[in-house]
């Protein structure tokens, strides 16, 4: 399965928005949530600088005693070059700085359709 994200830009610029996503976990024993507040540069032109910042969460299944548990993961930090018009297709491509034991940091690449 491959990761999933929506997001909404609100404010009368659109510089700012909140991506929820649904992730696989790396056992596939469960699923990940990051809920990300994001900020962009230059909303009116198509280059743009990407970052933000927000919790992981998520839960986990034990097959052994067949319970579902509810998991904080961390924190996600995107820092990503962003290439969008006013409509169509768009991407990014950066790191995202995943903040927990241990920290990881993970190069990212993402299309997404902008209506």
């Amino acid at each position: 399965m491959r990761p999933i994200n929506y997001e909404y830009a609100f404010g009368n610029k659109r510089k700012t928005s909140v991506r929820l996503g649904f992730y696989p976990s790396i056992e596939d024993k469960g699923y990940v949530f990051p809920l990300l507040i994001n900020w962009i540069t230059a909303p009116q032109k198509k280059h743009h600088f990407e970052y933000g910042f927000g919790p992981v969460l998520g839960f986990e299944i034990d097959d052994k005693n067949n319970q579902t548990y509810f998991v904080f993961g961390g924190a996600l930090i995107p820092l990503m070059y962003r290439f969008q018009g006013n409509k169509g297709i768009f991407c990014r491509a950066g790191i995202n700085v995943f903040i927990s034991y241990p920290t990881i940091i993970s190069p990212s690449v993402s299309l997404g359709y902008k209506f």
